[in-house]
Formats: C-alpha cells, sequence, structure tokens
C-alpha cells in the first residue's frame, strides 16, 4: 500500500493523464527534491486535459446516446466487482493539529495513511466528545478515523455522531479525505455525464452500470470532485481513477459525495434529490446505500 500511495503522490494526475504528462516527468521528480509540490506543477496540464474533455463531452453526447441505445448488453463494459472509491485513508486519529487535517493529499507522508476502516455504526456513532476526553490509544484513533472517513452516513445528519437514515435529504454518503486524493470508480461501466452544480454537488461524474445477472441499469455518483479526469461516453473499470476529491459546490471541507441512484426511467440521469418531506421509503426506492452496494456487488 505504502509503494502504491508513493506512486499516487508522486504524479497526482490518473492513468490517462499520464500519457499527457510523461514528457515532464523527470523534470517533475527533481521537483520534488526542491520541495516543489508535484501537485502545482501539474495543475495547468491537469486543467487543459479536464477542459478539453468537457469541451468533447457535450459535442459527442447524442452520437453516445445512439451508441448506447444501439449496443448489445454484451457490447456494454462489464460490471466487474463493486469496490469502495479510495484504497487507504490518513490515520486522522493520529492529527492532533488543525493543520495537520487540512493537508492535501501530496502534502502527506505515505506512512501516514491506513487501510480503509470497517463501516461500523456502533463505533462511528460513539460520541466525539466522548473520544476527545479518554487517552489517545490506538483503539481512539482508529475510532476517529473511521468517524471522521465516514463523515456522514448514508441519509445521516450532518453530524459526526449521526446514525444512518436520520435525514432522507442526503441519500448518500460522504467520505473526508484529503484535497487531490484520486477517487476510484467503484465499478465498471460508462461514463454517463459530467455536471456542475454551483450550490449543490459541484463537480461531479456519473458513470452508469448494469448490475450483474439482471443488468438492471444504476448509476455512481461522484459529488464535490476538484478534477475530473474521464469524458462522457468512456468506458471505465473498477478502480479506475476518474477524478481527485475537491470542494466544489456547496461544501465547507474537501470530500466525495457518494451516491447510488436507481434508473429513473431518464434519457439523461441526474442524481436523485430529496425534498424536505421525501420518506425514507422514497429514498430507497430510487437510491441504495453505498456500503450495501459495494457490499453485495
Amino acid at each position: 500500500m505504502t509503494k502504491l500511495i508513493q506512486t499516487l503522490r508522486s504524479t497526482c494526475i490518473s492513468k490517462q493523464t499520464l500519457l499527457t504528462v510523461f514528457s515532464t516527468l523527470v523534470v517533475s521528480l527533481g521537483a520534488l527534491l526542491s520541495g516543489l509540490q508535484v501537485e502545482a506543477y501539474f495543475s495547468g496540464e491537469i486543467r487543459n486535459l479536464e477542459q478539453g474533455q468537457r469541451r468533447s463531452s457535450l459535442s459527442d453526447r447524442r452520437s453516445f446516446v445512439m451508441a448506447r441505445h444501439s449496443a448489445a448488453p454484451d457490447d456494454f463494459p462489464s460490471f466487474e466487482c463493486a469496490i469502495m472509491p479510495f484504497g487507504f485513508v490518513p490515520h486522522w486519529g493520529n492529527m492532533l493539529s488543525a493543520q495537520d487535517l487540512q493537508r492535501n493529499f501530496c502534502s502527506i507522508d505515505p506512512g501516514e495513511f491506513v487501510p480503509i476502516p470497517t463501516y461500523d455504526i456502533a463505533t462511528l456513532t460513539r460520541p466525539m466528545d466522548e473520544l476527545n476526553r479518554v487517552q489517545r490509544t490506538d483503539a481512539v484513533s482508529n475510532a476517529i478515523t473511521a468517524k471522521l472517513f465516514y463523515s456522514t452516513r448514508f441519509m445521516g445528519s450532518y453530524d459526526l455522531d449521526s446514525a444512518e437514515f436520520s435525514n432522507p435529504q442526503h441519500p448518500a454518503m460522504d467520505f473526508k479525505m484529503p484535497f487531490g486524493t484520486p477517487i476510484r470508480a467503484v465499478a465498471g461501466g460508462i461514463v454517463h455525464a459530467l455536471q456542475k452544480q454551483q450550490n449543490g454537488l459541484g463537480n461531479l461524474v456519473i458513470i452508469e452500470h448494469r448490475l450483474p445477472d439482471t443488468q438492471e441499469r444504476v448509476f455512481s455518483i461522484y459529488g464535490h470532485m476538484d478534477m475530473r479526469l474521464v469524458g462522457t461516453g468512456e468506458s471505465v473499470e473498477a478502480g479506475q481513477v476518474i477524478g481527485t476529491v475537491g470542494n466544489s459546490g456547496r461544501s465547507t471541507n474537501p470530500h466525495l459525495h457518494l451516491q447510488i441512484d436507481k434508473d429513473r426511467g431518464h434519457e439523461f440521469h441526474t442524481p436523485y434529490t430529496a425534498s424536505a418531506n421525501t420518506t425514507r421509503d422514497d429514498v430507497l426506492k430510487w437510491t441504495m446505500h453505498p456500503m450495501d452496494f459495494i457490499n453485495t456487488f
């Protein structure tokens, strides 16, 4: 895992972008030795690529839709198996200052990352005040790391102590990760759309999937992104880097909003949103618990 993190930190870009910036890699390694951050060094190249992808995605949307509807089911990219959008997490419980907690991905040492914590509601609802009062043992640090990583549970309130199903207006999960962390596709599919919501999910990617066996159409939605490194109509594999964690849209800190939507029968899918009087059953009709999705498929 440490080797993987070192590789990602030294590039801060996706596999697709490597082809674009390979010629500058040698220079960037020298920049690292002099204390410069590769993220800043490559930002212009990555943003130019992202803008180009957005422009092309708008122009080829019609051809993409025609191709998708005419394709045989066997031609759709394999779902493979569902995975977490991240392979590691900073050990938040070992960070004692606000400055440490606010570092971006490229500023965190590989040794400060740990495997993804187990999603355990009993741990996640243990009061943070209690954890902050007791001695910072390994168990306490691990609990804090889990609470911060799974910062808002499925249909949970914006409260680190919240359980699930207390807020139907949040039909997703939020994962606290550093700005610039690579985000992985949770399953194989086709990039359905790139959207931008100024006051909502900000820069977002929607990937269309076909569930194994039933071929049911579902969508994974990745919100509040910084870089988006895929284009509309592009086939993606499970685990492929599709962008980076950001703070775009209505967001106060860098994190990933992950939402799994069921098919509402629309030509162009948009993220499901719930109104103030929406019930839990209404939300479950059109969305899936991200952890259930990952654990089931």
